[in-house]
């Protein structure tokens, strides 16, 4: 180890810790109560190993709740000769990343606690691992048995974030895998890490970071504060009447006991189960629960990269975002399904700014962009197709309210429950379809030397412990003219040729909208309510 890198270790683990029980809802004695397990069974001691304790955002609470823990398994190739060298360039990053190296918590009468590790090597031993033996190529690399490669319900038990290092033949260089807790990643966190790691092999250094726990205190101390109960008050009044969008709910539910745990059995029983479709998936004859109590994955996923020629103009010469033009034809997508006049669907934003904050009192603070950890929240979109519009005039408006509900991104926690049981009950239905349009995913292969990182795949395979037949559209740009669109679903609700066809239709929507000849037209009615099976057109339930 080198000696910098050594004294830098013995300072931090001879800081006490930095936070402050009087700021969190509980006493010490109760976030040690409730820590003091998980330390012990992961080797590590209240005194000796703690740095940090501090809340997790609103939006991410629920991926620290044991029964939706969501691990993700990412695998990269470096230029890295050897795993020990690797090593050192990860142990560095991760000094300036606390919220990775954490466990979570869940004290009585408390929300969801960070507790962060101290950056020792006492620590990285636990954290980090080099795999004794070499791997053929990436494939090999995803296939290894990592530190943290549990069944989804033991991962909250575990430590957040770790990796396991290997030499691969195909580069002869060294890769690693890692798996993470959704609830301290999002997509810009992890290629900003990148970012930090390939700087650290490229130039030794790294830019500093603001701390994710910034974000997090600011967002505990004005979740009740004046801006906080406008952005409630703003989605409520958006959302209100829902209740009777149930069928506008794409695509239909297999079985109900996925959500029932989620929400008050009067509200559940009264208001959500005559909503639900609880039918035999035809491509597998079996439900989901009886899929997944035979062992099965219960998400899959299908990629597909499609060429755009148009979309270099659309913001250039048009002014319209590429994402918008894809959030719309996913809601075309949902409208000809289903035949109603508005597709309801979770978008996630960003969450790139300070929450609750006025302007004024934002512009004082660094740019959120910079924080070192997941800003992600998530909207549900009701998107109303009016027939009489033109494309363009649709386009527009859209990109209009995209650009209102980004100023209200940020939403309190708990909002949900000023909607009238019935909206709630389609609100929660609606988190069963996801739009994500992703930054580009090649941004960590750009900075510092060529192939600094040669080859970056997002490729996340995990098992969770819920019943689940959501369906997931995860969209990005390769480059300026390609367009990936990943969906995640179940295979025991769709078919993987299913899933292609959907995918085709929706692209082929998108094509025409990116065609800006076709912006004079009205909004198209077709309303096709089949998809192709084996050849054979078969009809969906709406």
């Amino acid at each position: 180890m080198a000696q910098t890198e050594k004294n830098s270790l013995q300072h931090k683990q001879s800081q006490q810790p930095t936070w402050r029980p009087s700021e969190l809802a509980v006493s010490t004695e109760q976030v040690q109560k409730a820590a003091e397990p998980k330390l012990k069974s992961l080797g590590f001691s209240w005194d000796r190993d703690v740095e940090d304790v501090h809340p997790i955002a609103g939006s991410f609470m629920p991926f620290f709740m044991k029964t939706f823990p969501n691990p993700h398994k990412l695998v990269y190739v470096t230029s890295i000769p050897e795993p020990t060298q690797l090593l050192h360039f990860l142990r560095l990053s991760l000094e300036s990343w606390p919220i990775f190296r954490s466990i979570a918590v869940e004290p009585d009468g408390s929300t969801p606690l960070v507790v962060i590790l101290r950056p020792t090597p006492h620590y990285f031993d636990r954290a980090i691992s080099i795999h004794g033996e070499e791997v053929a190529d990436e494939k090999g690399l995803m296939e290894l048995p990592t530190a943290g490669n549990h069944a989804a319900s033991e991962l909250p038990r575990d430590l957040m974030f770790r990796i396991t290092i290997a030499k691969v033949v195909k580069s002869s260089t060294a890769g690693f895998v890692l798996m993470a807790n959704h609830a301290i990643i999002d997509a810009h966190t992890i290629i900003s890490w990148c970012h930090d790691v390939v700087s650290l092999i490229a130039k030794g250094s790294m830019l500093p970071r603001v701390p994710y726990r910034s974000f997090a205190d600011i967002y505990e101390a004005y979740s009740t504060s004046l801006p906080a109960k406008a952005a409630a008050g703003y989605h409520k009044k958006r959302l209100e009447g829902i209740g009777r969008m149930s069928h506008a709910l794409w695509p239909p539910m297999k079985n109900d006991n996925a959500l029932a745990r989620y929400m008050p059995l009067q509200i559940f029983w009264t208001h959500l189960r005559p909503m639900l479709q609880l039918t035999r998936t035809p491509s597998t004859g079996k439900t989901a629960k009886e899929a997944i109590e035979g062992g099965g994955y219960c998400n899959a996923q299908y990629t597909h990269t499609s060429h755009f020629p148009d979309l270099p103009s659309l913001h250039s010469k048009h002014g319209i975002r590429i994402s918008n033009v894809f959030k719309t034809a996913v809601s075309l997508y949902n409208i000809q399904k289903t035949g109603a006049s508005h597709a309801i669907f979770v978008m996630p934003l960003s969450g790139r700014d300070w929450p609750f904050l006025d302007q004024s009192l934002a512009a004082f603070l660094p740019s959120a962009w910079n924080i070192a950890g997941p800003t992600l929240t998530s909207v549900l979109e009701v998107v109303k197709i009016d027939w009489e519009e033109t494309v363009e005039q649709l386009l527009r408006r859209l990109d209009t309210e995209q650009r209102q509900l980004n100023r209200y991104q940020h939403i309190p926690p708990g909002f949900e429950n000023q909607l009238s049981p019935k909206d709630r009950a389609v609100w929660l239905l609606g988190h069963r379809q996801y739009f994500n349009w992703q930054p580009n995913q090649t941004g960590a292969q750009k900075t510092g030397p060529a192939d600094a990182i040669m080859r970056l795949i997002l490729d996340r395979d995990f098992k969770v412990d819920a019943k689940n037949d959501a369906f997931a559209w995860e969209c990005g740009l390769d480059d300026e003219q390609n367009v990936r669109v990943r969906i995640w679903y179940s295979p025991y609700s769709f078919s993987e040729k299913e899933v292609v066809a959907t995918v085709q239709e929706m692209l082929d929507i998108a094509k025409w909208l990116c065609n800006a000849s076709n912006w004079a037209e009205k909004v198209p009615k077709r309303r096709n309510r089949s998809v192709v099976v084996d050849g054979q057109k078969k009809p969906t339930a709406t």
